[in-house]
């Protein structure tokens, strides 16, 4: 009974996942944007950093002659394509990197106005994401008008989501199918060794 208790644990800990987190990123811009390299660019500021843990990035103000960088660990349970759309105030332009690759970037002036449909979304479209942990990175930087910046995402073109800790949780919660069969392969071996036990008792008062 103890060997196949130890067996489902494991495989119940094996399914464990890591919870998202959002971290939001601001310092004044102190040595010039350069749009070839945002995040080499984020790192060259001499300015302090102030750093923020967030729930969920709708209309989040970054403040004036301010570079921001946006982090999100979260986790997968299968392999997929996954689209994301930043909504941002930057005048020197945007770049989004995934698990520390550049994906894409753009370097003129973004306004999304708070509109989806807007020409200067910056958009990431059918990128496959592995089963598993992964970072998303976005650096932009604004001027004068801190307006207000948003971000969403889809997974396998479902329906698009608001980014926040509990849609990026629930989305990586959805379990892949042989997930399923390990549960039930290790629920029916304790079911299995606990009419053994049974049977096993049954059998010995009968013999006495």
């Amino acid at each position: 009974m103890k060997k196949y208790t130890i067996t489902v644990f494991l495989i119940l800990c094996s399914l464990q996942v890591n919870a998202a987190t959002i971290n939001f990123s601001t310092r004044a811009i102190t040595h010039g944007v350069d749009s070839s390299d945002y995040r080499r660019s984020w790192h060259n500021q001499s300015s302090s950093i102030t750093t923020r843990g967030l729930d969920s990035f709708t209309d989040i103000r970054s403040g004036r002659d301010t570079f921001s960088h946006l982090g999100i660990s979260f986790f997968t349970a299968g392999s997929g394509g996954w689209d994301f759309q930043a909504g941002l105030d930057a005048h020197y332009g945007a770049a989004f990197y995934i698990n520390g690759n550049l994906i894409t970037s753009r370097s003129d002036d973004l306004w999304w106005a708070r509109s989806w449909d807007s020409g200067d979304i910056l958009n990431i479209n059918g990128h496959v994401l592995s089963a598993g942990n992964h970072m998303l990175d976005i650096y932009w930087a604004e001027k004068c008008c801190d307006g207000p910046s948003s971000v969403r995402f889809r997974a396998n073109d479902e329906v698009w989501q608001s980014l926040s800790a509990d849609t990026l949780d629930q989305r990586a919660a959805v379990p892949e199918p042989w997930t399923i069969v390990l549960i039930a392969v290790g629920l029916l071996l304790l079911a299995y060794q606990n009419n053994r036990v049974k049977y096993d008792k049954v059998s010995s008062m009968i013999a006495k």
